[in-house]
């Protein structure tokens, strides 16, 4: 053995160790120290009481009314855009509609607080005609609530919203001119209401809550029962009974009504009985009588509250998608990609707000202009830079509500093939042979 070369000796061998042991250590101490301050930010956010839930409404009333209050008045509607295009294009699938999301919430994301009557009024100040209700509940609860929590699922608004509050200003505001609300141009237009179930009892494992959820939703948002579009010369829309052709009908059809669309399953209660429920489960608790399209998803997991994809034997009218499923498409499937705007209403929003996942002036450019997404939801309390990209100087929606895509990523119906009367020479007469006169 070469005397030069020393064995492993016990004293090296621990020390091996020890520095294991303090990498270890050291990965658990940064584990802590990441889960304090995750805490401290979450414990920091001012205290839920009633007098700084007053005093946040009301620096927030006043910062929000600066910014979307009387400057929108002359907004133009839809009758005055989708006009420009021909008769037979001037349908809703042709139209991005300017959209807002966390309706009845003033914010800010943190430490923010509801005042339902108040925030849907600025909302629709704003020109939005796309208004999204997120519902959620507490933690093993079944009552359903209008609740902000950030990208961590923590619950940042101070207080909780009432569905049956936003859904009342709604139908008293909505079709109705007002200097401090809707713009005149407005006032008849279409206007889509989204039910977004952020979490609903477990439908597989809890059927019954999952129906009773529901209803009581339905219940709450009765104020909104006769302006939601039902029987038409075109048909029946409620029950989603005309789904397939609520986006492909003339736009005129719809004003002065709401389009209400969910992304939760609600076929349920069309079997009530079976379930045991149906004299439980009233005309007024039966959210499926008011929903005219649902809301499908094309990834999976979404991450969009309890959106799930369309089964292989449906196809979806209805998407909601994040904004990077299309702004992530490869070129070569560009095409794909713009053939289901044309196909589907599209409404693609990050699973949940906050500063930090707003839209790039990029993307928001990309989704109008090249996929040709219906909707694309803001918060009225983002950074200004944020909402100017949307309807600051020269941006899409500065002077209008309603964006028609362009002509190529525009769904045009076909042109009837025109058959042309025969001339009588050709006329064989059913292949009856006559005797010629003599």
């Amino acid at each position: 053995m070469n005397p030069s070369v020393k064995p492993l000796t016990f004293y090296q061998d621990s020390r091996m160790t020890g520095i294991i042991l303090k990498v270890i250590l050291s990965v658990l101490l940064l584990c802590v120290v990441a889960y304090g301050l995750l805490k401290a930010i979450q414990y920091s956010r001012i205290t839920a009481t009633p007098k700084n839930i007053q005093g946040v409404k009301i620096s927030q009333i006043t910062n929000l009314e600066k910014r979307w209050v009387g400057i929108t008045q002359g907004k133009q509607g839809l009758t005055t855009e989708i006009k420009k295009i021909p008769d037979d294009q001037q349908l809703l699938i042709n139209a991005t509609v300017f959209s807002t999301r966390l309706t009845g919430y003033l914010g800010p994301h943190q430490s923010g607080v509801f005042d339902e009557d108040t925030a849907t009024r600025i909302a629709l100040s704003s020109g939005s005609r796309c208004l999204i209700l997120e519902i959620d509940r507490e933690m093993n609860q079944y009552e359903p609530k209008l609740i902000y929590r950030d990208g961590w699922g923590i619950k940042q608004s101070l207080n909780f919203g009432s569905i049956k509050k936003v859904a009342k200003s709604i139908a008293e505001r909505a079709f109705t001119t007002s200097n401090d609300g809707v713009p005149p141009n407005l006032s008849n237009d279409p206007l889509f209401v989204v039910i977004y179930f952020v979490s609903t009892p477990d439908a597989v494992k809890n059927p019954l809550e999952y129906v009773r959820f529901m209803a009581k939703v339905a219940e709450e948002l009765q104020p909104l029962k006769d302006y939601c579009i039902a029987q038409t010369p075109q048909g029946d829309f409620r029950r989603q009974a005309l789904e397939s052709q609520l986006f492909f009908t003339k736009y005129s059809v719809f004003a002065g009504k709401i389009v209400l669309l969910t992304n939760a399953d609600t076929t349920p209660f069309r079997r009530l009985d079976s379930l045991g429920l149906g004299g439980e489960i009233g005309g007024n608790q039966d959210l499926d009588l008011l929903v005219h399209a649902r809301l499908y998803s094309r990834e999976s997991p979404s991450g969009l509250g309890i959106s799930a994809s369309p089964p292989s034997n449906i196809k979806a009218h209805a998407l909601i998608t994040t904004p990077s499923y299309w702004i992530n498409t490869p070129p070569d499937r560009l095409g794909d990609a713009q053939n289901q705007t044309k196909s589907a209403w599209t409404l693609v929003m990050p699973p949940s707000a906050s500063e930090a996942n707003t839209i790039s002036s990029d993307g928001l450019t990309k989704l109008l202009t090249q996929y040709g997404a219906q909707s694309i939801p803001l918060c009225l309390f983002d950074k200004t830079e944020t909402t100017n990209l949307f309807t600051g100087k020269d941006a899409p929606f500065e002077k209008v509500s309603w964006v028609i895509k362009p002509e190529l990523i525009r769904f045009i119906p076909p042109k009837p093939i025109i058959v042309k009367t025969p001339i009588p020479e050709t006329n064989s007469g059913g292949g009856t042979v006559v005797t010629p006169n003599f």
